[in-house]
């Protein structure tokens, strides 16, 4: 069974789809995923 701590299974915080939101036109893109999920990982959202 894998490790369900893993960043692989993290889910995007709704700061971090928000601010995705704000950021980009088309929220529901390869970019702002991308973008929104490396924020989360430096801990901005």
């Amino acid at each position: 069974m894998k490790n369900k701590t893993s960043p692989l299974y993290a889910k995007l915080s709704a700061g971090c789809k928000a601010a995705a939101r704000k950021k980009f036109d088309v929220y529901p893109s390869a970019y702002a995923n991308m973008w929104a999920s490396k924020q989360q990982k430096k801990g901005k959202c």
